[in-house]
């Protein structure tokens, strides 16, 4: 495993392994990269700053997730890069609690186990997931599957 700041990593280093990306495309431009594939992506700061948007709303999910005070949102996305034949975790969220609130979704096999009880899946599937947080200031308190896609092919 090799950790590296998103300053300091190269595209050499982008076609060679698996990624975990942390941070929203504004934080981690290695995000970019990825954008086009994603339903649910962050929107650009001068247009409803944070707020999340959904491409394609289903059936009961709204096309706009605007955070607030208290409510953050949340991009895990598990994704196969077929251009480089490689496997891509990302995880953006709406501020560095939410991002956060990601990461122990991500951590925490109670939560991953009950999302893939969601998904019906024998095996967890490469996927995209909306959380929904609630979180006081430095702290993501809970978060909760706000909406969700799952993309063919296993990992």
């Amino acid at each position: 495993m090799h950790i590296y700041n998103a300053r300091d990593y190269s595209s050499a280093l982008a076609g060679q392994d698996n990624m975990i990306l942390i941070g929203s495309q504004y934080s981690n431009p290695w995000q970019q990269l990825f954008e086009s594939r994603l339903n649910f992506k962050e929107n650009p700061p001068d247009v409803n700053p944070g707020a999340v948007i959904n491409s394609s709303p289903k059936a009961g999910e709204r096309s706009i997730y605007s955070p607030t005070d208290a409510v953050g949102y949340c991009v895990v996305a598990y994704l196969l890069d077929p251009d480089r034949g490689t496997n891509i975790l990302l995880i953006e969220g709406t501020s560095s609690e939410a991002t956060e609130a990601g990461r122990d979704f991500l951590l925490s096999e109670d939560k991953l186990s009950s999302f893939q009880k969601i998904l019906q899946e024998d095996r967890m599937p490469f996927f995209e997931v909306l959380l929904k947080t609630s979180e006081v200031r430095g702290t993501p308190i809970t978060a909760s599957v706000e909406a969700y896609r799952t993309y063919s092919g296993q990992p």
